[in-house]
């Protein structure tokens, strides 16, 4: 045998290669059946499901479905991935994956059912949802207890500012829309019914001029929460140290951003930049007036 075939240089560089480029084709393929993912699932009830209550507290706020349908590729660093049902994600639920629950469904709570507007046996075509999602500055949120009938007279008093703490710790790398509901249970043993108002987060389309359109995000912790009561303040629920909202939203907090008053009372919040050149215009148009009297006639403008 020849010496060149023996040692066979070329090949020691080809086979490492070919190795190399089979890996990534394996990954790219698997990346696609990844994102392709979808499946006809039908609604189970999650507590109807045989698990322990440690358990169900355990999952916390996630659906599950049978090990066979899960996307395991798709799962993240804890275990859960995000599914939505029919074509557009208008609110999207973390999901696991469980024996308990039969193949071919999937186990929702009663709250995950109002949301998404599913109910028990129906069947819809459920999608991986694979967006980026930007994490959340602010969130804003109303609440209220969900009382027994054998709740006494005395009103119940809560702290906002210690449920905002406790809201951040519960949904923590949860990924929240706004308009979604949720049932939080709270330290003083009662749960308490919450709807999502507001949030703000980056928008990667947001320049310095325009406003972020913001409706998702997750939760992490430097995210501030601002909650206030459902409704106005009733005989029955009193809660203490609310942080007042500006009318024009969340995003009118920036410290670059501030909020126009129309003739006609609305409020809505605009970028600092934005009004630069308004600024000037008003200042060259009074010249010599008031706090105006040194400016320019001459204006210069971006």
């Amino acid at each position: 045998m020849p010496w060149n075939a023996n040692n066979n240089p070329a090949g020691d560089i080809r086979a490492p290669a070919m190795a190399a480029a089979l890996r990534l084709k394996q990954q790219q393929q698997g990346a696609k059946d990844v994102h392709s993912w979808t499946l006809s699932l039908c609604v189970e009830e999650l507590e109807s499901l045989d698990l322990a209550v440690d358990q169900l507290t355990a999952l916390r706020h996630c659906a599950l479905l049978h090990p066979d349908d899960f996307p395991t590729e798709a799962a993240g660093s804890d275990g859960a991935a995000l599914v939505h049902p029919r074509l557009h994600a208008q609110f999207v639920v973390a999901v696991r994956q469980h024996e308990a629950v039969p193949r071919g469904s999937i186990a929702l709570s009663q709250p995950q059912m109002i949301n998404l507007e599913l109910c028990k046996f129906q069947t819809e075509k459920w999608t991986l949802f694979t967006d980026r999602v930007p994490i959340a500055n602010a969130v804003a949120i109303e609440i209220r207890p969900l009382l027994e009938e054998e709740e006494s007279a005395a009103p119940i008093v809560t702290d906002a500012k210690d449920f905002a703490a406790a809201f951040a710790k519960f949904t923590w790398q949860r990924v929240l829309t706004e308009h979604e509901r949720i049932v939080m249970p709270y330290k003083d043993s009662r749960s308490y019914f919450i709807r999502i108002l507001e949030i703000d987060a980056e928008d990667e389309d947001e320049t310095e001029f325009t406003m972020p359109d913001s409706y998702r995000g997750r939760v992490d912790e430097d995210v501030q929460v601002f909650v206030s009561s459902e409704g106005s303040q009733s005989s029955t629920f009193e809660l203490l140290n609310t942080t007042p909202i500006d009318s024009a939203g969340l995003a009118s907090m920036r410290s670059d951003v501030v909020t126009v008053l129309t003739n006609d009372e609305e409020e809505f919040p605009v970028k600092k930049k934005l009004l630069f050149p308004c600024i000037k215009l008003s200042s060259a148009v009074l010249s010599g007036k008031g706090v105006h009297k040194d400016a320019s006639t001459t204006i210069e403008v971006d």
